[in-house]
Parts: structure tokens; C-alpha cells; sequence
């Protein structure tokens, strides 16, 4: 009876450890499949980092170039600004030597005639 009960124990001792020994395989396994993903997350990890530094390189260039143009386009508006202002007081110029052109040319003709009526009557004097 003791042999039994001790084939019994060994039995459930040995079917205990059998299970154990399964557990412990996957377990085994699990930390293997986790180290597996855990490399390939890091791997992943990297590669996103890579690709934002070179994103943020990308977006500083960018900057950099909307800045270049910006001042660009600033120091262009201001020398365009400053050939029509230019244009504008050399038209305000020109109008203004037209006007004193024409003031002129009207007390020559108001002179002309002046001249051609005293001729007249000098005419008609003598």
C-alpha cells in the first residue's frame, strides 16, 4: 500500500513537474516572442525619430526659405513704392511745365493779337 501511495505521489509529482515544465516552456517562449517585438519596437522607434530629425531639418529649411523670400518680397514692394512714387512726381513735373507751357502760349497769343489789332488801327489811321 505505501508503494502505492508513493506511485500515486510520484505520478502526481511527476505530472506536477511536467506542468511546470510546460509553464516554464511558455513562458520561455513569451519572453522570446516579447525580446522579438520589444527589437523590432526599438527598430521602429529609431526609424520615426530619423524621420522626424529629418522632417524637422525639412521644416527648418522651409522657414529659412519663407524667410528669404519674404525679405525678398519686402525689398521688392519698397523699390517698387519707390518708382511710383517716382513716376508720380515726375508726371506731377511734367503737368506742371505743361500748365506753365500753356500759360505761356496763351500770353503769346493774347500778345498777337494785341500787336495784330494795334496794327490794325494803325492801319486804318493812316
Amino acid at each position: 500500500m505505501e508503494i502505492e501511495v508513493a506511485k500515486l505521489q510520484a505520478a502526481a509529482s511527476a505530472s506536477s513537474c511536467q506542468e511546470a515544465l510546460e509553464r516554464e516552456q511558455k513562458a520561455l517562449k513569451d519572453v522570446q516572442s516579447w525580446d522579438t517585438q520589444r527589437s523590432m519596437l526599438l527598430e521602429e522607434l529609431a526609424s520615426e525619430k530619423q524621420k522626424a530629425a529629418e522632417l524637422q531639418r525639412k521644416v527648418g529649411k522651409a522657414k529659412r526659405s519663407y524667410n528669404q523670400i519674404k525679405m525678398l518680397w519686402k525689398r521688392e514692394r519698397v523699390t517698387m513704392e519707390k518708382f511710383l512714387a517716382q513716376a508720380a512726381s515726375i508726371r506731377k513735373e511734367r503737368e506742371c511745365r505743361e500748365a506753365a507751357g500753356k500759360v505761356e502760349e496763351d500770353k503769346f497769343k493774347l500778345n498777337a493779337e494785341k500787336d495784330m489789332q494795334k496794327c490794325g488801327q494803325e492801319i486804318l489811321k493812316s
